[in-house]
């Protein structure tokens, strides 16, 4: 699963915060100095890990389509096409270049940070990758107030200036000490198997987050301004983002709410089901991995 690790995902997340534009630049990418993709044999159930440092990023345990959505900022129902093994063959990346933590934000057009061009790059020479984005009305979901517009008992509004805070990790080039280690860093979010939390961050990034879970883009439509904190809790069903797979033969599910269900009750919000514009990456070509 995405987690979302280190000083700058911690503030942004490793989702879409830039562009499929940029496919359509003509610069070369930037690549990375040195750089190698191992095939990783542990399983659905190893340890999964994402690290991001100044010059340095790795990945542990990650199959080809999630690096996909990292390098070019999109979720899993975003992609189109490509064979099945894009989705089960996991991988480990160790990749050093030139550049600094910013590296991993966009820049002023809102194209990808270079440490992401230099993913792109290195997927695009060790899987022959070929892609290209275009435009699909497709079943989405419509984060919309529920309960008269009243927030739920765990949706809190913050004060905190997460530009100041992002400044500050930039200049420092390391994560910040949050105020309350219960609450993890401030302007940060986490997720995972039935959880997700977030100190200071708005209801677009909620959208965001919510994505993989639904299997569908989601939309902010809530006209909720500023950033929030919030803790959502549900138990995912076997099949769902997040529950039980077909290893998991020990893992218990318990009874409690669905996602939809949790929600509604504990942030006063639901998803809608409509239709909309989606950017989706369209796969033309990938290969087997091509050996360090």
């Amino acid at each position: 699963m995405l987690a979302i690790v280190g000083a700058i995902l911690c503030l942004v997340g490793w989702q879409r915060f830039f562009s499929l534009a940029l496919l359509a630049q003509g610069a070369p990418a930037p690549s990375f100095e040195v750089a190698s993709i191992k095939a990783n044999k542990s399983g659905v159930n190893g340890k999964l890990g994402m690290g991001f440092q100044p010059g340095r990023l790795t990945a542990k345990n990650y199959t080809l389509k999630e690096l996909i959505q990292g390098a070019f900022g999109v979720d899993a129902n975003q992609i189109v096409g490509g064979p099945n093994w894009i989705g089960a063959d996991r991988f480990d990346v160790e990749a050093k270049g030139d550049f600094s933590l910013s590296g991993f934000l966009p820049d002023a057009q809102g194209n990808a940070g270079v440490a992401y061009q230099m993913l792109q790059a290195l997927l695009t020479e060790r899987f022959r990758l070929v892609v290209h984005s275009e435009s699909r009305q497709l079943p989405i979901y419509a984060l919309v107030a529920a309960n008269d517009g009243r927030v739920g008992p765990r949706l809190l509004r913050s004060d905190v200036d997460c530009q100041a805070v992002l400044d500050a990790i930039v200049k420092s080039g390391r994560q910040l000490a949050p105020p309350n280690p219960e609450k993890g860093p401030p302007c940060s979010g986490r997720s995972g198997a039935g959880r997700v939390t977030a100190n200071a961050m708005t209801m677009s990034q909620l959208a965001t987050t919510l994505a993989p879970y639904t299997d569908r883009a989601v939309r902010d439509q809530t006209g909720m301004t500023g950033t929030f904190d919030w803790v959502l809790e549900w138990t995912p069903a076997p099949g769902e983002y997040g529950g039980p797979g077909p290893d998991d033969i020990d893992r218990s599910t318990g009874s409690g709410p669905s996602l939809f269900t949790a929600l509604q009750e504990q942030l006063g919000l639901k998803l809608q089901s409509t239709r909309g514009p989606v950017d989706v990456l369209v796969i033309d070509r990938v290969e087997k991995l091509m050996e360090d």
